[in-house]
């Protein structure tokens, strides 16, 4: 390997050198660690451990360079989702309990009847994917999925992969927080035009 102090020759030049016509000509490493490239401090931790005979765990997020905004922009997703969703309730029940209790079916309920009947749909040969956005928390998943750029997988049944176009899925949660932000403005204006 080359030391880093070291000057690198121009690859187009050294490229041509090489008996190489097709990538079946490259030689892969037969042992997994031996494939990692760019993670060298990574490849001598997971040796050691295996030669102390230790687990390793790889946590993080592969190859995510903006990893705290995505986060930032997920939480605000979903915290202004579920603060619309919340006023909604407050404002269309009088009884604080009672706002509380539907929110919660709202969001957790409906999130468990449709991953049943989507389970249902699978089952019979009918499933359609489009049927979890009627589930805020499903909705608002499917759009993690989107900001961290990862393939979904989602559901208690361990379901894998979705079929649904961008459109629809930005356009269900337009439709669902603008029309929950409309109804309380509406609540408002009521309020005001009763004093």
């Amino acid at each position: 390997m080359a030391k880093k102090t070291e000057e690198l020759s121009d690859p187009r030049v050294w490229i041509k050198d090489l008996d190489i016509e097709t990538t079946a000509d490259i030689a892969i490493p037969k042992m997994l660690v031996d494939q990692v490239i760019g993670q060298e401090q990574g490849v001598e931790i997971v040796r050691k451990a295996a030669e102390q005979k230790r687990h390793v765990m790889l946590i993080g997020v592969k190859n995510h360079k903006w990893l705290l905004l995505d986060i930032l922009i997920l939480g605000s997703f979903y915290s202004a989702s579920y603060s619309i969703i919340g006023l909604t309730f407050s404002t269309a029940i009088n009884r604080e309990s009672w706002a509380a209790g539907a929110f919660f079916l709202f969001v957790y309920g409906s999130a468990i009847i449709i991953e049943i009947f989507y389970l249902i749909m699978l089952e019979s040969g009918v499933g359609d994917d489009r049927i979890l956005l009627l589930s805020v928390i499903h909705l608002l998943d499917i759009i993690g999925f989107y900001i961290f750029g990862t393939q979904p997988f989602f559901t208690a049944f361990g379901l894998e992969g979705i079929d649904i176009a961008d459109i629809e899925v930005f356009g269900v949660f337009i439709l669902i927080i603008g029309s929950c932000g409309l109804f309380v403005n509406w609540m408002i204006s009521q309020m005001e035009a009763n004093k």
